[in-house]
């Protein structure tokens, strides 16, 4: 039985400046090479300036980006990018997501990405076909057999077992993106926590028109205090 791998990358600060912390990590394939997928993979901290409270708090991002090869069980590393930072918003937390700019932002750090791959021998774009980031939806694609795994087509997701109390022991899936080349289809899975927080219309509106529409799109997903997101990735040869 195929597993598909849980690739944990989380850069919490646990101090007086960051009551807000969260991790994630992110997978965004762009395209085939050297017979491999291959994807801009950004590891991230966010923190904020006032506790999350005041009307002048900063609400930012900090982490690192690379190209990375897809393998069978393990990401590895093709190019090491830069380091960044970034101001996601000047706002309360709970005005986080009517005023980010997350997802205009990290959409330049991604295109840089595609542009230098895109210049590689052998270079292939992947396209998006499929995006979901509501319940309903992506029960649809996925199938939950347990609190802890699902599945997707004959391959079974190891959705991994969160520790930290504020979460509640959970994961969830926060989003699901497929992609296609020739006859190949791959499955990135947003899963983390808290559980039961879900984006609002117009933001999965957004998300799903970028992913419908350019290659390399971007999407926001929703991230409480002390949560974290990571990204599992699955790929599937389809048949004739």
């Amino acid at each position: 039985m195929m597993r598909l791998v849980l690739l944990l990358f989380l850069l919490i600060s646990l101090n007086s400046e960051a009551c807000c912390s969260a991790g994630q990590l992110r997978i965004f394939p762009l395209g085939m090479m050297q017979n491999k997928p291959i994807s801009a993979v950004f590891e991230m901290s966010r923190a904020c300036s006032d506790d999350g409270m005041g009307a002048n708090n900063e609400i930012f991002w900090f982490g690192r980006m690379s190209l990375q090869f897809l393998e069978k069980d393990s990401l590895r590393m093709f190019k090491a990018l830069d380091t960044f930072e970034f101001v996601e918003c000047v706002c309360k937390y709970d005005e986080i997501e009517n005023n980010s700019q997350y997802r205009e932002i990290m959409q330049r750090y991604l295109d840089s990405a595609y542009l230098l791959v895109s210049n590689e021998k052998g270079f292939t774009p992947f396209m998006g076909v499929l995006y979901a980031a509501d319940s309903i939806a992506i029960k649809e694609q996925i199938k939950m057999l347990t609190d802890s795994t699902a599945l997707w087509k004959q391959h079974e997701i190891d959705l991994g077992n969160n520790e930290s109390m504020s979460c509640l022991m959970m994961n969830e899936m926060k989003e699901i993106r497929i992609y296609q080349f020739g006859n190949y289809e791959l499955l990135i899975a947003s899963v983390g926590c808290p559980t039961q927080q879900f984006l609002q219309e117009k933001s999965i509106n957004k998300n799903k028109e970028s992913f419908q529409h350019k290659i390399g799109a971007m999407t926001y997903i929703p991230i409480d205090w002390h949560g974290y997101t990571n990204d599992l990735y699955q790929l599937e040869k389809r048949k004739k």
